[in-house]
């Protein structure tokens, strides 16, 4: 049966990749979609989805005819609200979905022609698969801000590992095209997500000076920069005719940057942080350590190019290291590595089913439990609370006349609001790193009565909730509270004419 198998697979490969791809990408889009997700109902209230839900929001804004950081905002780049805008104006959230699926399948075409590259045999090519579906699908972050770019970097990873291979200039040419487009795109969504191709550019050009190709080094530099100005393109001449390039540049550039420092100051003492940091280094000490030991069953060329990757990916990881689901743009790499140097150890087959058995019980885990759980807390949470919106609100006031302060992006999604004020979600990271929208500011715009209603997390505690709540404030007026599955307390104040 397993000769019948392996005769068909290598008969027809590239069918038997396309097929395999397919299956590989719903399922993945199954174990780590949430708001997208078809098995759910509503979209998530919850803080562990916020980010997804927020991403989804705007891509329906802007697919509605809004205008990006002057409507609606957030610090990311236009590429991430592309990839949902596509979906969405297909088929809505089924649409998106399809995309996503789409999407995953392209990138597992390229993860196993990568694979048939390192000369995985068919069972290392299944690991492989599963482990890197796994580690996503626990993750549980779709859609993110590393899908856009997951093709991409695949491509980067697929035509470096095919030079190493081969010793042939012309894919190390394409490469540095796809890396060139690759950091293009993480510019415009964030600019840290380009460290794997800043990696692969440091590989090469210590490639070409230790085998003395300084010619090529001209060459590829001048196709990667083209590359990269071409896939800035797209969003530069977005903003320059949507009126709104000043606003997207100090969001992507120097929000982000923001961002990323006063946060990761913030949390540099947080657990999830001092894990981060802590996971970091003991990667990079064993990755470093089984190079090293491996380095003599390995051509000169991989060796530095393992060596260059786990470098700087290490620094610039360890540098920005606040949240788990940064890493996400190293894991095609981190799998690839970790499973082509199984083939290199004396205890290949009991180190690869380890890996095999963890990852299936990974997967069954996330089967499991993120359904249950959407089920029996988040799907009760975002129903009680559509139902408290649309009893309270009416149709009109819901166009454009409420604020979500503290409060999820899946309430606007659950109940078709519109936001009255562009910071619509994520107030408190925004109103500490973006004076537009500081505490100050949003009272302010408060008290002009454009926000007819506005829905407050109790859970959050802020100036402008303390302001709104405060019983000597003529302006707003509660009209109703609830507490909801989950210890959430939600809180409606309306706009008093005076």
């Amino acid at each position: 049966m397993k000769n019948n198998i392996n005769a068909l697979l290598n008969k027809h490969p590239r069918i038997s990749r396309i097929i395999f791809s397919l299956f590989a990408g719903f399922l993945t889009v199954l174990l780590a979609a949430s708001v997208s997700n078809i098995i759910y109902r509503l979209a998530p209230t919850t803080t562990f989805n916020n980010d997804q839900t927020m991403f989804y929001y705007m891509g329906k804004q802007l697919a509605l005819g809004k205008t990006p950081y002057v409507d609606f905002y957030d610090h990311k780049g236009l590429y991430l609200i592309y990839y949902v805008v596509i979906g969405y104006l297909i088929g809505g959230k089924v649409g998106f979905f399809f995309i996503q699926c789409l999407n995953l399948s392209l990138f597992y075409y390229v993860f196993l022609l990568t694979c048939q590259v390192l000369n995985f045999n068919l069972k290392k090519k299944v690991i492989a698969v599963i482990f890197f579906m796994a580690i996503f699908g626990a993750f549980h972050q779709s859609p993110s801000d590393f899908e856009p770019q997951m093709v991409v970097i695949m491509c980067c990873l697929y035509f470096y590992i095919k030079g190493i291979k081969e010793d042939k200039e012309k894919d190390y040419l394409i490469g540095n095209i796809f890396t060139g487009l690759s950091a293009g795109i993480a510019i415009n969504i964030r600019a840290s997500d380009a460290m794997v191709a800043f990696s692969l550019v440091v590989f090469y050009l210590v490639h070409c000076l230790k085998h003395h190709r300084y010619k090529n080094i001209f060459i590829n530099a001048g196709v990667c920069l083209g590359a990269l100005l071409l896939a800035c393109l797209p969003p530069l001449v977005h903003s320059y005719f949507g009126g709104f390039t000043k606003q997207m540049y100090d969001a992507i550039i120097f929000t982000n940057f923001k961002y990323v420092s006063s946060i990761g100051k913030g949390m540099s003492s947080q657990p999830t942080s001092i894990l981060c940091r802590v996971a970091i280094i003991f990667a990079v000490i064993l990755l470093f350590v089984t190079i090293y030991h491996k380095r003599k069953q390995i051509s000169e060329d991989e060796y530095y190019f393992h060596l260059v990757s786990i470098i700087v990916v290490g620094l610039i990881q360890y540098a920005i290291a606040i949240y788990p689901h940064y890493f996400m743009t190293c894991f095609p790499y981190l799998v690839l590595f970790i499973v082509r140097f199984t083939t290199l150890s004396k205890k290949e087959k009991p180190i690869q089913n380890a890996i095999l058995f963890t990852s299936l019980a990974t997967i069954l885990f996330s089967i499991i439990y993120y359904p249950m759980n959407y089920k029996l807390v988040e799907e009760k949470q975002a129903v009680a609370i559509q139902e408290f919106v649309d009893a309270t609100i009416s149709e009109e006031d819901k166009k454009n006349a409420t604020l979500c302060y503290g409060s999820y992006a899946g309430v606007y999604i659950n109940s078709d609001l519109g936001n009255a004020f562009p910071d619509f979600s994520a107030q408190i990271f925004h109103s500490a790193i973006n004076p537009d929208f500081s505490d100050r500011n949003v009272i302010e715009y408060l008290k002009t009565g454009e926000c007819k209603y506005i829905i407050i997390n109790e859970n959050y505690f802020s100036r402008v909730i303390s302001w709104v709540k405060s019983p000597s404030n003529p302006y707003f007026a509660k009209i109703d509270d609830r507490e909801f599955a989950g210890g959430t307390y939600i809180d409606i104040y309306q706009y008093q004419n005076i």
